[in-house]
């Protein structure tokens, strides 16, 4: 490996984790957001009209926060130590990709899940099919920057 190489990548790095901060960040507020209206509708159930309960949307943010973290700071940060040699930008990509997928298909789902594409009552046949394909195209991301 060059030295231009090596500084190419290490500035590749660099910027990836700023822009992993920013995206865990992102996924952080929004994590935070459904965290605190979970808990309120725990400790105040007379003021909604039915329980709340752990939701397909609140997974995919769970997730998009956690592949986020993982592949735009932990990893590149491992990378930048010489902990993890092995990790490529490649790795890193297809992380971003899978986080962007997870974190789309949240919206999607919270965009189905308060009627807003239609009024059908059916939430679970219409957020099930959307959350298994946001997850399968992350899954693809992942290994396709793996591979």
């Amino acid at each position: 490996m060059t030295m231009s190489d090596m500084i190419s990548e290490l500035d590749f790095f660099t910027s990836a984790i700023q822009a992993g901060a920013i995206l865990a960040g992102f996924c952080g507020t929004f994590l935070a957001f459904r965290i605190q209206r979970e808990a309120e509708f725990y400790r105040t159930p007379e003021k909604s009209y039915k329980q709340q309960w752990f939701s397909i949307a609140f997974i995919l943010i769970i997730f998009g926060t956690l592949v986020s973290v993982i592949f735009g700071v932990v990893f590149p940060l491992l990378k930048l130590a010489n902990i993890c040699p092995s990790i490529s930008p490649s790795v890193v990509v297809g992380g971003f990709f899978a986080a962007i997928i997870l974190i789309a298909g949240y919206f999607l789902v919270e965009l189905l899940h308060y009627h807003l594409f239609d009024r059908f009552d059916r939430e679970w046949q219409r957020e099930v099919p959307v959350a298994g394909i946001t997850i399968f195209l992350a899954a693809v991301s992942i290994l396709w920057g793996i591979f």
